[in-house]
């Protein structure tokens, strides 16, 4: 399992989202010149590690589900304490998303779009 890998560049100053243990960043796909999101999963323990693990595994078997964003590559962190998942970076805001989609559903409009 490599450390790192110089055809992604993370950029640190684009944060797109922070949960508990992962962060995502936007970053660039080097070699195509193209945005990407990079997911950070902190893994400061085997346990941590194990399911990282598992959360690739998972977004290996749904590739192809419509409602799944797909996992483009993964690599370890070059510290070795985070495992990075690298996914197409989406179109459109999700918390713009859930306020349209909070504001119809207020006025009985149903789904955002």
């Amino acid at each position: 399992m490599e450390k790192h890998h110089s055809k992604y560049q993370v950029l640190k100053d684009h944060e797109l989202g922070r949960g508990t243990c992962r962060t995502v960043y936007e970053g660039i796909d080097t070699e195509a010149q193209e945005h990407v999101a990079i997911k950070a999963c902190q893994t400061p323990n085997d346990a941590a590690l194990k399911l990282a693990k598992k959360e690739i595994l998972n977004m290996q078997h749904t590739m192809d589900h419509q409602n799944i964003v797909p996992l483009k590559y993964w690599y370890m962190g070059a510290n070795g304490t985070s495992v990075n998942l690298v996914m197409p970076l989406g179109k459109n805001n999700m918390r713009k998303y859930v306020y349209k989609l909070e504001e119809k559903k207020k006025h009985g409009l149903g789904d955002a779009k």
